[in-house]
């Protein structure tokens, strides 16, 4: 079991911009935000945060044009527009992997982002979307990644990670990750994370009616132990690969800030309680109703509240590179595993030395000859070295920020 906070961010300045961001995407709609702003920062960080397409979804237009002046409330309604535009894509993506499924009489369970919008939990356009992230049972994984080939998706040569196979891609918009567990989530003592057979046993999954074949989500309070898990767990030390604005937006909207909060987080918590710490789960929860009801007392500096520092971690993630980059050396260790701590680590090790070819193509660029290929991969030990070395400076640098 997990204890205490992992985070330790340095003291963040809450700006009127950052705290009209967040006021906006969480605290009441009709709250009258009265300090002078400079919209264009404030509308900039509403994009940084990931909150552009909420705000503008429950923000009244008036509201939006006297704060922002009518250039920032229109930038912010087209990120509203796209979002639900691209989300409309990404369902009709959902509705393609259900029908594959249907076909191979393969019970699926959509997940994450994807699983709050068929519930209409989160409303159209105000989230980001970027995949379709389905749980399949563990002999029908492959064959469905095998059924949406032959429709046209490919694998980029991305390695399967320990919980999903390889993403596959078609198009611009059109990724399905195809899950064999939900990571973070354990609902036994087991080691391993729960799967779709054991969601099916305990009863946590709601049928989609409207979906074709036997199509599922979590229930409620799976949804919320997922939110938690990926969240503080699995991203919570790489903000920049996940805005954790979302995963507060996302547990908003499940209602962990409401009356039912505390039964839910009851309900959620020891099914990630070795990955997550009640400390971290009791402040995301705390910190939620703090938004909700925009308290000012989140702002003030040096606070000792458990929901503040969470609050300073996961604005300082975003807007603050040193500190983004300090993270990425215990981030490297840190992610939630179902193996032991050590093979984790080997796992990791192997998969950060050893690129595909779609990899290097990622992080450094195609090469112009198949040498180039062979040449990148001989110097990235000297790379990783580099950059190990560039983490730990980043950290000693925010150590002495913090002692001053």
């Amino acid at each position: 079991m997990r204890e205490g906070l992992r985070f330790d961010p340095p003291p963040v300045v809450f700006t009127p911009e950052v705290r009209w961001a967040l006021l906006r995407a969480f605290g009441p709609p009709e709250r009258v935000f009265a300090q002078p702003l400079d919209a264009e920062v404030a509308t900039g960080l509403a994009s940084t945060l990931d909150l552009g397409p909420r705000i503008a979804a429950r923000t009244p237009l008036e509201a939006l044009q006297a704060e922002l002046g009518e250039g920032g409330a229109r930038s912010l309604l087209i990120a509203n527009v796209k979002a639900a535009l691209i989300t409309a894509e990404i369902l009709k993506c959902a509705r393609l992997v259900a029908e594959a499924a249907a076909g191979l009489s393969v019970p699926v369970v959509f997940l994450k982002g994807v699983a709050l919008r068929l519930t209409g939990v989160v409303e159209e356009g105000w989230r980001w979307l970027s995949d379709v992230d389905v749980l399949a049972p563990a002999g029908g994984a492959r064959a469905l990644a095998e059924a949406l080939m032959s429709r046209g998706f490919r694998s980029d040569g991305v390695p399967s990670q320990e919980q999903h196979l390889p993403p596959l891609k078609r198009g611009s918009l059109e990724m399905v990750e195809l899950h064999n567990q939900v990571l973070g989530v354990r609902l036994s003592s087991r080691r391993r994370y729960a799967t779709l057979e054991e969601l099916q046993e305990r009863g946590l999954l709601v049928l989609l009616p409207e979906m074709p074949g036997a199509c599922f989500v979590p229930a409620r309070e799976l949804l919320v132990a997922h939110a938690l898990a990926h969240g503080l767990a699995q991203h919570g030390l790489a903000p920049g690969s996940y805005p954790m604005t979302r995963m507060l937006a996302d547990l908003v909207d499940l209602g962990l800030a409401g009356p039912d909060g505390a039964r839910l987080l009851d309900a959620a918590h020891p099914w990630i309680a070795r990955d997550v710490s009640r400390d971290e789960t009791g402040a995301a929860m705390a910190l939620c109703a703090a938004l909700t009801k925009g308290d000012e007392a989140l702002f003030a500096p040096e606070s000792g509240r458990l929901e503040a520092v969470l609050l300073g971690h996961v604005v300082a993630g975003l807007t603050d590179d040193g500190y983004r980059t300090a993270l990425r050396l215990a981030g490297l260790w840190g992610a939630p595993s179902g193996h032991a701590r050590p093979i984790a680590w080997a796992i990791t090790a192997f998969h950060t030395v050893f690129l595909t070819r779609a990899q290097v193509d990622m992080i450094y660029g195609r090469p112009r000859t198949e040498l180039g290929y062979l040449g990148r991969r001989l110097a990235r030990p000297l790379d990783l070295a580099w950059r190990l070395g560039r983490y730990a400076a980043s950290a000693i640098r925010l150590r002495l920020r913090r002692v001053r």
